[in-house]
């Protein structure tokens, strides 16, 4: 089973993006952020990971979310190959598709912001 739960907070910015739906009706929604998860030890690096929503669950990601925002993801890993180089080699870049995205503490400089806004 390809199954995971991840705390950790937003290293970006959500990136919302839409796009026509096939059969010509609502245009489908994904949401991309960067995620920093801690390890056990407090002075190693964290990890750094891509997390992917779509749909309604972007919509709202993108609308609450600040970068800062501690937030646990429920979802799947799953793998995509980039842009291929003269080699004819792509980069694999290993992704968290969230099915579930809970809402943690807002950074303190945040929560000035209005719903939905974003910080520049």
């Amino acid at each position: 089973m390809n199954s995971l739960v991840l705390e950790g907070r937003l290293a970006t910015a959500v990136k919302l993006n839409s796009y026509p739906s096939a059969d010509g009706g609502e245009p489908k929604h994904k949401a991309e952020f960067l995620m920093a998860v801690s390890k056990r030890k407090r002075d190693a690096e964290p990890d750094w990971l891509w997390v992917t929503c779509w749909s309604r669950l972007a919509e709202v990601v993108a609308e609450h979310l600040v970068k800062g925002s501690r937030v646990t993801v429920r979802g799947r890993v799953t793998g995509r190959f980039l842009d291929k180089d003269r080699t004819k080699k792509g980069r694999l870049r290993m992704e968290i598709v969230a099915e579930e995205v809970t809402f943690g503490q807002r950074p303190k400089a945040a929560e000035d912001v209005p719903k939905g806004g974003r910080r520049s």
